[in-house]
Order: structure tokens, then sequence, then C-alpha cells
């Protein structure tokens, strides 16, 4: 018993310690901006120079060229599933072909304005499918070919559908987006 309560004791001693370290190091510290800094000459401040890399420059122009489709198409493949975006902009031409269904949106547009209309697909629930063996999109090629012919096409849970078409240099050109795709191709 006396074992217990020594050991209780110490305890609680060891606790109040802690918790009154923790409030002394964990307040916050006033700094009298008013009143000019004076050092002493032993106390002299010397900046500190940060060296950081030279930025990297872009083989033609201020466009960076992509080897092959595969960056693109895992940018796709993640940005539209997380609805992010602005994670597509550094993919896309400058002006982008856009077409949604049942709308009169869109034509030739920025590729700002590509970007704000994908949110168009905000809605959709995933998984998204965008495996070049997926029934739907094959059939969607086919179905509409003006729309969607050598596109990477995607389609959500809830009938959602994108393609996505690139140029030669592997920069989005043309985006078609579909609210729901058995409008195209049935049920």
């Amino acid at each position: 018993m006396k074992n217990t309560i020594s050991f209780l004791s110490v305890l609680i001693v060891g606790i109040a310690i802690g918790i009154i370290s923790w409030s002394y190091i964990s307040r916050p510290v006033m700094v009298n901006v008013d009143k000019p800094l004076s050092l002493k000459p032993s106390q002299a401040i010397i900046p500190t120079v940060i060296i950081s890399p030279p930025p990297i420059v872009p083989t033609t122009g201020s466009i960076i060229e992509y080897a092959n489709p595969s960056v693109v198409i895992d940018a796709i493949e993640t940005a539209v599933p997380n609805k992010k975006w602005l994670d597509l902009l550094p993919f896309m031409m400058s002006d982008v072909s856009l077409i949604k269904y049942a709308t009169s949106c869109c034509g030739t547009i920025s590729k700002n304005q590509a970007i704000n209309e994908l949110s168009y697909l905000n809605d959709a629930v995933s998984p998204w499918d965008f495996s070049d063996k997926n029934p739907i999109a094959l059939k969607l090629e086919s179905d509409d070919p003006e729309h969607f012919k050598d596109m990477w096409i995607g389609t959500s849970a809830d009938y959602h559908a994108v393609g996505f078409k690139w140029n030669d240099k592997f920069y989005i050109e043309k985006i078609s987006l579909v609210g729901d795709y058995r409008t195209i191709i049935g049920n």
C-alpha cells in the first residue's frame, strides 16, 4: 500500500511538472516591434545566402515537350477521379476544343475556360474506368466517332464520360464531356 501511494505521488508530481513545462514552452513570446533592435558589435547579424538551382529552361520557347503520352495519361487518370482540374493545365494547348453534350457549350475556348468547364464532372461518382478495353469507351468511339475517335476516354460509375485527345506533341487539344453516356450508346 505504501509503495502504491509513493508511486502515485511521483506520478502526480511528474504530470504536474510536465504540464507546467508544456505551458511555459508553448506560451507566446512578446516582441516589442516599436523599439529598434540594438546589437553589440559581437552580436552582428550575418545574412544567410540561399543558393537555389537554376530554373529548368524548356526546350522550345515556353512549352515543355513530353516524350510520350504516358505523362499525359497519368495526369488525366489522376486529376479526373480526384477532381483536380488545375493539374491538367500544364498538359493543355492554349486553346482547346471542348464539347459538352446536351448543352450549347463550348467550341474552341482557352485552356483556363476548359478547366472551368471540367467542373461539369464534379458530381461524377468514382470509380472511373480509363482502361483501353473499357467496353463503354469503345462503344462511344464507334457510335460517335466525331467526338470520341482517337480519344483517351474515361467513364464513371454513374454514367459520366470524358474524352481527351492530344496532338502530336502530347498536349490536350480536345475534350468531350457527357453527363450521361447512355444518351449516346443507349442503355
